[in-house]
């Protein structure tokens, strides 16, 4: 995969050797998962899981990004749309290419995977004042996964230095979302390249 910048300067698209932009733009249904993982730890991160796909953070991320494809005229399955396929086994302990093969399963040909993490940061005041931490979304990924190949095709990343809402990390990768799905993402990785 290839990485470059455009505009934002926390954000990042990249493409891969399977980037095909006619069968993005031809894409009719969608696939849409989000998820939210606390801090990074010795342990790891928490995996996929359905119903609340994780709180509030991946609940607003995961329906900004369905209401903006529906925009884009595409039909949307989301978590509970895929989980209905599941397997008890499967909804237990949901992998990315078992979400992968039920949304496809359920007729999706493209699917995004959004994963948003939460951080916080300690803020320092003049003796104590103005002092305390602040919490949200320190970086947020979103893969396109063609669903017949289970290959990725694009993938956006956004880091912050500073947490940021839910709402606020949307608003910023909207855009870029918009136009991976209008067969764009080459050229926003050209911009990006004559950025740096």
């Amino acid at each position: 995969m290839e990485a470059s910048r455009e505009g934002a300067k926390d954000i990042r698209v990249t493409t891969s050797r399977h980037y095909d932009q006619a069968k993005l733009v031809d894409t009719q249904t969608v696939g849409v998962f989000v998820r939210s993982v606390g801090e990074k730890s010795a342990i790891g991160f928490s995996g996929f899981s359905f119903g609340a796909t994780g709180g509030s953070a991946s609940e607003v991320i995961q329906s900004r990004i369905s209401a903006l494809l529906i925009q884009r005229g595409l039909d949307v399955l989301d978590a509970g749309d895929i989980e209905r396929l599941a397997t008890d086994e499967e909804a237990d302990k949901p992998t990315e290419r078992i979400i992968i093969r039920l949304a496809q399963k359920a007729g999706a040909q493209l699917v995004v995977l959004g994963i948003a993490e939460s951080g916080s940061v300690m803020k320092f005041g003049l003796f104590g004042v103005g002092a305390g931490s602040e919490s949200g979304i320190v970086s947020a990924t979103v893969k396109f996964v063609d669903a017949e190949t289970g290959r990725p095709v694009a993938m956006l990343s956004a880091d912050y230095k500073e947490p940021k809402s839910a709402n606020e990390v949307i608003d910023q990768i909207a855009p870029f979302i918009g136009r991976i799905m209008k067969g764009e993402a080459r050229n926003i990785q050209e911009k990006q390249k004559s950025l740096l």
